[in-house]
C-alpha cells in the first residue's frame, strides 16, 4: 500500500508539472494588455506606450510609419502624432528632445518655449522688434547695458558731465553706470598725424 501511495504522489505532482509547462508564467504587470488599461508601458502590445493609464498607439504623424495593434486588440487608443516618450503628441507635433512640440516651434534640435523665437538656430527670447537684453525685454525708455536694462543718465557730451561713477555713452548721448564695465578693456588706434585741438583755454 505505501508503494501504491508513493506511485499515485508521483503521478499527480507529474500532472502539475505538465500543466505549468503548458502555460508559460504570465507577465503581472498592473493592466490588461488586451483591453487597453495599463499601469506601465510593458502592459502594453507592442508598438504601444502606456499614457494616463490607456495603452496608446502611435500613427506614425506625417510620416504615418507606425507599428499596427496586435490581433485581438479591443481596447485603448491611437494617438494622431508620434508617441514621445509616456506623451501622446497631437497632429503635426513632433517629438524634440522628449517633449512633443508644435513644428513651428522647432529649432535646431531644440523646441522654443511660448515665449521664444528661433533666430540662427538657437531659441531666443522674442521681445518683438528688439532683440533681446541678455534674458529680459527692455521697456521702450530703457536701454540694454552691461548690467541689464536700465533707464539711463542725463543728456551728455563729454565725459566730464556725468557723475564719478558713471560714463558718457556717446551712440545715445546720454551718462550711463559704469557698473558691469569692464574698463580694462581698451582700443590703441594706429598711429597717424598728432593735430591735437584746445578744448579750454584761459586768458
Amino acid at each position: 500500500m505505501a508503494i501504491e501511495g508513493g506511485t499515485r504522489g508521483r503521478l499527480a505532482w507529474t500532472t502539475v508539472a505538465l500543466l505549468l509547462a503548458a502555460h508559460p508564467a504570465c507577465d503581472c504587470g498592473g493592466g490588461d494588455s488586451m483591453s487597453g488599461t495599463c499601469t506601465t508601458s510593458a502592459d502594453c502590445p507592442a508598438g504601444a506606450v502606456c499614457v494616463d493609464g490607456t495603452c496608446v498607439f502611435s500613427d506614425g504623424g506625417a510620416d504615418g510609419d507606425a507599428d499596427a495593434p496586435a490581433d485581438g486588440w479591443d481596447g485603448g487608443e491611437t494617438c494622431p502624432g508620434p508617441v514621445c516618450g509616456d506623451a501622446c503628441c497631437a497632429a503635426g507635433q513632433l517629438c524634440i528632445a522628449g517633449t512633443c512640440c508644435d513644428a513651428d516651434r522647432a529649432c535646431g534640435g531644440m523646441c522654443c518655449g511660448a515665449d521664444e523665437l528661433c533666430r540662427d538656430g538657437e531659441c531666443v527670447l522674442d521681445c518683438g522688434d528688439d532683440p533681446p537684453c541678455f534674458d529680459e525685454c527692455c521697456e521702450a525708455d530703457e536701454v540694454c547695458h552691461a548690467s541689464g536694462c536700465l533707464v539711463p543718465g542725463e543728456p551728455c557730451d563729454h565725459p566730464h558731465d556725468c557723475g564719478p561713477d558713471e560714463y558718457c555713452e556717446p551712440t545715445i548721448g546720454r551718462c550711463m553706470p559704469r557698473a558691469g564695465i569692464d574698463e580694462t578693456c581698451e582700443y590703441r588706434p594706429p598711429p597717424s598725424a598728432f593735430a591735437p585741438e584746445v578744448e579750454w583755454h584761459w586768458a
